[in-house]
């Protein structure tokens, strides 16, 4: 399959962690790191349980000392989630409301 082939694939399913690789992330990481240090990160994703931007914070949480990690989505319903995670513990939420 071509490379052409493969984006327009990642398009047609909707696959947005397509464009967002967990290599190219642990490849550009490496230089922020103590940027990070006690530092709330947030992510506005898809889907938080899905997402490589919140998969790669969430493994790298204590090696870069976050203070916590925020993620959100909203479905195309409307409803909207929110996950916290604060090196422990994982929460993840509905949204009240609409937008």
């Amino acid at each position: 399959m071509t490379q052409n082939e493969i984006l327009h694939q990642a398009r047609t399913t909707k696959n947005d962690e397509f464009y967002t690789q967990y290599e190219d992330i642990e490849d550009e990481m490496q230089y922020y790191k103590p940027s990070f240090s006690n530092k709330t990160v947030y992510c506005n994703c898809d889907r938080p349980d899905k997402s490589n931007f919140v998969k790669y914070f969430v493994e790298h949480f204590k090696e870069f000392n976050l203070a916590r990690l925020i993620a959100t989505s909203h479905s195309t319903e409307g409803k909207g989630a929110a996950m916290t995670f604060d090196g422990n513990n994982k929460q993840i939420f509905q949204l009240k409301g609409k937008y």
